[in-house]
């Protein structure tokens, strides 16, 4: 909120009414600051357009709207097409195995989260047991079986 106009949020979603001083303030804002001129249409949270920094093939996550867009629920249940809120959505639990959809449903680049996500069991390496987060860690899949990048570089 702003000292000015305390019913403004700029992480707001757009479709809620705003007065005429807040309107302004946000526009002044958006001129002072152009990287928060865009929303991603799933949720309509204000959010940084800053997709042109991305390098492509860099599999970096630097890019705020980059990273909604393709790393949560909220952005994949909208590109589906599915009815309802994400965070009840029957199709989006079945989307995705058990560790990427709380992974993709409480990663720092949602605006909610799921409240109670449910649990799994970890990914292992299948040569040396290792733990491996399918949402963090590189890896490979080989017949079936997850490989961490360590085992993954063995000649077999």
């Amino acid at each position: 909120t702003h000292k000015f106009a305390p019913e403004l949020n700029f992480f707001q979603p757009l479709n809620k009414r705003r007065s005429r001083s807040a309107r302004l303030l946000l526009l002044f804002f958006i001129q002072l600051h152009p990287l928060l001129t865009s929303y991603p249409e799933c949720c309509g949270n204000w959010i940084c357009d800053d997709q042109h920094n991305y390098v492509l093939f860099s599999y970096a996550r630097n890019s705020c709207s980059r990273n909604h867009d393709r790393y949560t629920l909220c952005s994949h249940h909208f590109n589906e097409g599915h009815a309802g809120d994400w965070k009840t959505c029957k199709k989006c639990r079945n989307d995705f195995e058990t560790e990427m959809y709380v992974y993709y449903g409480t990663n720092e680049y949602n605006f909610e989260k799921l409240e109670n996500p449910p649990k799994f069991t970890p990914t292992r390496c299948a040569k040396c047991k290792k733990v491996i987060n399918l949402g963090t860690d590189g890896y490979s899949i080989s017949a079936g079986k997850y490989y961490c990048m360590e085992c993954s570089a063995i000649k077999w």
